[in-house]
C-alpha cells in the first residue's frame, strides 16, 4: 500500500473514532444569532420542556449519540424551555415538543421536525438541512461574484422555490433558460 493512502486511511479512521464533543447548548436567542452571523452557521433550536417525557429521551439518547455530537459542531446549537420563553417559542409556532427548528441567521426556518427522534433519524433530517443550505449559500456567493454563473443561479431559484419565493425562482429561471445554458437537468432536478 503507498503511503498516501495508508495516510488517508489513518486521516479517515481518527476522524471516525475520534471522541464526540459534548454539544455547546446556547441558552440565550440573542447570542446564538449573534453567533450564527459571525460564523456564518445555522442554528438549531431545540424547544423543550423540563415536564416533557420525550424532550428528556431525545436528550438522553439522540444528544449523547456520538454522531449526532459531532454533527452539532456544525450548527449553532440554542435549548430553549417554551415555559421560561414562551414568546420566543410563539414566533416560531411551537405546538407541541420536542420541536426542532434549523433557522438561518435571520431567523427563517430551513428546516423543521416536531417529535422523538433516535439519533440514526435525526442525522438523517439534520444532514439534509445542513447539506442543503450549504448549497445554497455556496450558490449565493458565487453568483455574488459571477451573476452569470448559470448553475448558481439555478440552485438560488431552487432555494427560493422551497421557501415559497416562487416569483423569484422563476425570475431565475427564465434568465437560466434565456441565456441558454445547457445543465436544465440541473433546474429540474430540483422541482
Amino acid at each position: 500500500m503507498n503511503t498516501r493512502v495508508a495516510f488517508a486511511l489513518v486521516i479517515v479512521a481518527a476522524a471516525v473514532l475520534a471522541p464526540a464533543a459534548d454539544i455547546k447548548w446556547r441558552k440565550s436567542p440573542e447570542a446564538a444569532f449573534k453567533e450564527a452571523k459571525r460564523s456564518g452557521k445555522i442554528v438549531m433550536i431545540d424547544f423543550y420542556a423540563d415536564w416533557c417525557g420525550p424532550c428528556k429521551e431525545m436528550d438522553r439518547t439522540t444528544f449523547s449519540d456520538a454522531k449526532v455530537q459531532r454533527m452539532m459542531g456544525s450548527v449553532v446549537a440554542l435549548k430553549v424551555d417554551i415555559d421560561q420563553n414562551s414568546r420566543f417559542a410563539d414566533k416560531y409556532k411551537v405546538e407541541g415538543i420536542p420541536y426542532i427548528a434549523f433557522v438561518n441567521a435571520d431567523g427563517k426556518v430551513l428546516g423543521d421536525f416536531t417529535g422523538y427522534r433516535d439519533a440514526d433519524d435525526f442525522l438523517d433530517i439534520a444532514k439534509g438541512i445542513v447539506d442543503k443550505n450549504g448549497r445554497y449559500e455556496s450558490a449565493k456567493k458565487a453568483l455574488a461574484k459571477n451573476p452569470n454563473d448559470h448553475e448558481a443561479k439555478a440552485l438560488v431559484a431552487a432555494s427560493h422555490a422551497d421557501s415559497g419565493n416562487i416569483k423569484e425562482a422563476l425570475e431565475l429561471l427564465e434568465e437560466v433558460e434565456a441565456a441558454g445554458y445547457q445543465g436544465k437537468e440541473l433546474t429540474t432536478m430540483y422541482f
